[in-house]
């Protein structure tokens, strides 16, 4: 799309200089407002199989994966359930499962039209113009270096949201489960501020995960614009 609006541009250039006749102009640009149509018809047709695809994989094995985790769960001896908190394997079945979904559905079709763009914007960067491909090849190595560290920095924020987050649900199974008890010794303003401790927990560094998805984020466009000032 760049190369074809980079074409128009010159076009209107051209003539507005008086270097291209009206009909020669008129046919440049029918033909590159042609481009434009085959290419949205080509990525409507590309995204919508890797929308509905994905999305249908991405169920399909949520689905599997909850059964065969839940087989897995009920064959273990008795001691394995006293390690665990009561309410850890249910988050596992609904949470850690939906990530698994959306990593499926979402982020592999996301990936695999990261690497095809990357891909031809090389080769067409190359085989257009190559000394101004090498010269900002430089700002690819830093995006990479912005993603690489950012991405580690935010799993492990994550992981610990979701660490607390189960540790809160464990916690709420075994006072629902024995609320009678609670109610007997008027500790349910006691508990609830212990499980509140791990929703704030789990809060806390949720937004530090998002707030480091962010300042990625904005690395990551504040290095495309320089490199567009460059």
């Amino acid at each position: 799309m760049q190369l074809i609006f980079g074409s128009l541009s010159g076009d209107f250039e051209d003539y507005f200089r008086g270097d291209l006749t009206q009909s020669n102009f008129q046919s440049q640009l029918n033909s590159n407002t042609l481009f434009y149509v085959y290419l949205a018809i080509g990525e409507f047709i590309t995204v919508y199989i890797a929308t509905v695809g994905f999305n249908y994989a991405g169920e399909k094995a949520a689905c599997a994966l909850r059964e065969k985790y839940l087989a897995a769960v009920l064959s273990q001896n008795i001691a394995y359930f006293d390690s665990i908190g009561a309410g850890e394997i249910t988050t596992s079945i609904t949470s850690d499962v939906n990530i698994v979904q959306d990593g499926i559905s979402e982020k592999v079709a996301l990936t695999l039209a990261a690497l095809s763009t990357t891909v031809t914007a090389f080769v067409l960067s190359f085989a257009q113009y190559w000394k101004l491909t090498l010269i900002l090849m430089s700002s690819v190595v830093a995006m990479f270096t912005v993603i690489f560290i950012s991405g580690r920095i935010f799993t492990k924020h994550k992981k610990l949201s979701m660490d607390a987050l189960g540790e809160g649900a464990s916690f709420s199974e075994e006072v629902f489960s024995s609320i009678r008890n609670a109610v007997a010794f008027n500790s349910q303003e006691k508990l609830a501020k212990k499980y509140e401790t791990f929703i704030s927990r789990s809060e806390r560094w949720g937004f530090h995960s998002q707030g480091v998805f962010g300042t990625m984020l904005a690395a990551i466009l504040g290095i495309v614009f320089l490199g567009y000032v460059s």
